[in-house]
């Protein structure tokens, strides 16, 4: 799909951050992963990343 190595479970959805719009909206409508789960991924991803740039207030 698109150039993104396939990876098995938490491996996978751990990176969906990672993935572009397109790829995402393949692998939701393929059920490969659900649009709660991305969200929710994006959402740790914010809580990460966001104490060191201050992106979200």
């Amino acid at each position: 799909m698109f150039g993104v190595d396939v990876e098995s479970g938490d491996e996978m959805t751990h990176r969906l951050w990672r993935w572009s719009a397109s790829e995402l909206a393949v692998a939701i409508c393929n059920r490969e992963c659900s649009s709660e789960e991305v969200v929710g991924l994006h959402l740790e991803r914010i809580e990460t990343v966001n104490p060191e740039v201050s992106a979200v207030s």
